[in-house]
Parts: structure tokens; sequence; C-alpha cells
């Protein structure tokens, strides 16, 4: 586990995540604050309702952000269909249309390497089920900044791939099935 309360938390996933990610709002502690950014892989769909499926089972604000805006405690941050979701300078969120990573947009890798380069050792990454290998060079870019890093155990993913991908880039902090990512977002809360 983490020494001290992180900064932000980044979670990435694909096939099978939604069923993960709608698990880990509905338990929640009320007391959890941390921003927590999300790349989700997903169809390209303006009318999407992702948001606001997720809004009616987290106690947290999700927004979806189509400009740039400043991180802050007790939100969620989704990336929106279609864009690339980034962290730059002063913690500012924003959305990016360059081409697509691993096949997507938004990419895991895209949100992992560039929140890994603004907070450093004060950033936990989460890496989920998934079909491709998106999101292994982000959680390695996470750890060579001294972020902390969990994915999910592959034994227990839908799609074993992202996660097993991640494993072989690099050594991560926590392999995790849902409930002990649960468990530790709660206690870090």
């Amino acid at each position: 586990m983490t020494d001290t309360k992180p900064k932000a938390i980044v979670l990435g996933g694909s096939a099978g995540s939604i069923k993960l990610i709608s698990f880990l709002f509905k338990n929640l502690s009320k007391s959890f604050s941390t921003p927590l950014i999300i790349a989700l892989h997903r169809a390209n769909e303006p009318n999407s309702n992702l948001r606001s499926f997720f809004q009616n089972m987290v106690h947290l604000p999700v927004i979806e952000p189509m400009s740039a805006i400043p991180i802050e405690s007790g939100n969620i941050y989704i990336a929106p269909p279609g864009l690339h979701i980034v962290v730059e300078e002063n913690y500012i969120l924003n959305i990016d249309n360059s081409p697509l990573v691993h096949y997507s947009k938004p990419s895991i890798d895209v949100l992992f390497i560039s929140a890994a380069e603004i907070y450093k050792d004060q950033l936990v990454g989460i890496l989920v089920t998934g079909s491709n290998e998106d999101g292994a060079l982000g959680i390695k870019s996470i750890n060579d900044n001294g972020g902390f890093t969990i994915v999910q155990d592959p034994k227990e993913a839908p799609l074993s791939r992202m996660p097993s991908s991640a494993l072989r880039y690099t050594k991560v902090n926590n392999v995790f099935n849902t409930i002990q990512i649960l468990n530790f977002l709660n206690e870090i809360s």
C-alpha cells in the first residue's frame, strides 16, 4: 500500500470493465475524495450515456470533460468517446484528438503516461480487464516515475490480455482481484 494519500488515481480498462467499475462505484466509501480519472475503450458515439450511467451509481460527480478543466478532489473524470484524455501541467485535464493508440481513442497509455509525468510518486495507476496491450506502457511509466501500480488479477479478468501485458512489461506493486481493488480505494480515501 502507499504510505501517503495519492493526489490522483488513474484507471484504465476495456472489454468487461464496465461491470468492475460499476461494482467499485456502488461500494466506494462516502469519504472517498481522491480525483479519479478513467480511460475506457468505448464506442465513438457522441450520444453515449456512460457518464450518466455511472453517475447513477456513485455519490461523487462524474465529469466527461470537453475542454481543459482543473482536476479537483471529490470528482470522477471519464474520457469522452473518440477523444484521448490527458493530464497537463498545473493539474489540468484536457482532451486530445490525436490518432488512435492500440486501435483505441481514448487510450489508456495516453492518460497514464501524461498523468505519470505530472503526478510522479503521488499517482496510483490501476489497469483492469481488456483485450489488447493498451495500458501496459502506461503502467510502466507510472512505475518509472515512482507511482503505485495495481493490475487486476488476469485469472479474474474477463479478458486477461491487458493485465497480462502490463505484467510482462514491468513489475507492479500489486495484482488484485475486484474486492481487493475496492478495499484499496476505500483504505486510501
